[in-house]
């Protein structure tokens, strides 16, 4: 349950309160969900609100940061952007907020966040944003692209070597 209180005053005096509860069964079941559905799924999952600060995250974050989720839960998701980035990245949240829409970032490779040991990775970031009762929160999907750059950085080495012998 979920109770509030409300005091009852009489002419400047306390006389009593009003205690409301609140079934939260319903609430309680749908979060479970969403963490499990969280939990489950193959890409770093992060959830922040307007602030930015990270409210919910998945295994798979930890694996790709480095963190445990008590270092990362509470704290302003900046902490995983790269120091050029992290003066702006509150103005870039603000942006997103005042016109709230499903964004892919990072389909150029340009996007990088910075794990607890300070290396740089590039990634893939979808953001989603879902209304809820305490206000919007975004759910990020992130995707360590460090392959994918290599095999690319690969393939055009090898063209410009092939272009060479032309």
């Amino acid at each position: 349950v979920e109770y509030s209180s409300t005091p009852i005053f009489k002419d400047g005096t306390l006389i009593g309160a009003v205690i409301t509860f609140k079934d939260i069964t319903e609430r309680k079941a749908a979060e479970e969900r969403f963490s499990a559905l969280l939990e489950s799924a193959p890409d770093a999952m992060i959830v922040s609100d307007e602030k930015g600060n990270i409210v919910l995250v998945n295994s798979q974050t930890e694996k790709l940061f480095g963190y445990n989720r008590e270092e990362m839960i509470g704290k302003k998701i900046e902490m995983m952007v790269p120091e050029e980035t992290q003066e702006k990245h509150p103005d870039y949240r603000e942006e997103f907020y005042a016109d709230p829409k499903r964004l892919s970032m990072g389909a150029r490779g340009d996007i990088y966040g910075i794990a607890k040991n300070g290396q740089k990775i590039p990634l893939d970031i979808e953001l989603s944003p879902i209304n809820t009762d305490d206000g919007m929160i975004v759910v990020a999907s992130i995707r360590d692209v460090t392959q994918r750059k290599k095999a690319e950085q690969e393939i055009k080495e090898r063209y410009d070597e092939l272009e060479r012998f032309r």
